[in-house]
């Protein structure tokens, strides 16, 4: 009883997959990005990471490229697509307080979306001047035109400081 009960599981289990591998997909078809029209878009992204001196002085905000997700909306690229472009980080630069994205562009021009994650840190607050840890933000996405050839540089934007001392627990 044991013996037939294993080849009737076996089969039920069995049954599924062999219907499965018969039927002949069509691949998709991949969006081809030409990537030889690009364009740049260049963004100062600036915090008062110290608030003991006056006046506020601004510096790079606290983060890396892990921070940024950028893409462009596939139907700009191509008419009959759908989704998004992701731009890879091998396609941005992070260096001194300004973002440098380099996109794929049409000669009509495309818009780039940018979402800044974020980022745990810490601010220098207080008297005496102490480091105070807490989450680091921008509250909106970030667009901006890009045309081949062309580097957008948009004013800078102001990422704020919402202090947290969970952040800076050990739990």
């Amino acid at each position: 009883m044991k013996k037939v009960f294993s080849i009737f599981v076996a089969a039920i289990v069995a049954l599924p997959l062999i219907f499965s591998g018969c039927a002949e997909e069509d691949p998709a078809n991949p969006l081809v990005v030409d990537k030889t029209k690009t364009g740049t878009l260049s963004i100062n992204i600036l915090a008062i990471i110290n608030t003991t001196t006056t006046p506020a002085v601004y510096a790079a905000a606290p983060i890396t490229l892990d921070n940024v997700v950028a893409w462009v909306n596939n139907n700009e690229l191509n008419s009959s697509a759908s989704g998004r472009y992701l731009v890879p980080r091998s396609d941005m630069t992070w260096s001194n307080g300004v973002l440098t994205i380099n996109a794929p562009t049409t000669d009509s021009g495309v818009t780039l979306n940018v979402n800044i994650l974020s980022a745990i840190g810490t601010r220098t607050e207080g008297s005496p001047a102490a480091p105070v840890p807490g989450i680091w933000s921008i509250s909106s996405n970030i667009t901006g035109a890009i045309y081949p050839g062309n580097t957008t540089v948009l004013s800078f934007r102001t990422m704020s400081f919402t202090a947290d001392k969970v952040v800076g627990s050990n739990q």
